[in-house]
């Protein structure tokens, strides 16, 4: 109660209080590299926000993140693509606003399914590192495909074996 008590003069004055649900399991970044129809997914990601081991501490802007393959089976990659991927561009495109370039999802991979956290228009950070480092794929075709609208003759990315890994170092003090 006492949490909420510095709402209650907004709510008296006309204001509102959004309460979200609790979602749990395994937060993923998704990226997709899209032409406004077809898109090309990189493989996912995971950052780490807490600034020491063990996830203690503040949030940050991201202390690290790796990729690996393994963080989602074909089956879940095959559900987000149908129910977020695939949803979000066509609603775009259906509202003249056709979108090309990186589409990020910050996804909550829950017992039910895919929840989106949150959109961005752009590589992830730290993300892009670990992918970067290991796509095999020459990216500046796929990116000039993708400008071009012809995303339909890309080959799917190529990727290095294994997994890959960024780690942030920080200044003393950091983030405050």
């Amino acid at each position: 109660i006492a949490a909420f008590s510095g709402f209650v003069p907004q709510l008296l004055n006309g204001g509102r209080v959004v309460v979200e649900e609790f979602l749990e399991g395994e937060e993923v970044s998704y990226i997709v590299l899209t032409d406004g129809e077809r898109f090309l997914p990189l493989q996912p990601t995971q950052d780490h926000k807490a600034i020491f081991d063990g996830d203690r501490g503040p949030n940050t802007g991201g202390m690290g993140a790796y990729r690996d393959p393994r963080i989602l089976n074909q089956a879940q990659h095959s559900a987000l693509q149908d129910s977020v991927i695939r949803p979000v561009l066509a609603q775009m495109r259906e509202e003249g606003t056709p979108f090309t370039g990186f589409l990020y999802a910050g996804l909550m991979m829950t017992e039910e399914g895919p929840k989106v956290l949150e959109f961005n228009a752009r590589l992830g950070d730290p993300e892009t590192q670990p992918l970067l480092m290991s796509l095999h794929s020459d990216l500046a075709s796929v990116l000039l495909a993708a400008a071009r609208g012809e995303l339909d003759g890309a080959a799917p990315l190529q990727w290095n074996e294994g997994a890959s890994i960024c780690v942030v170092l920080a200044a003393h003090g950091y983030p405050g």
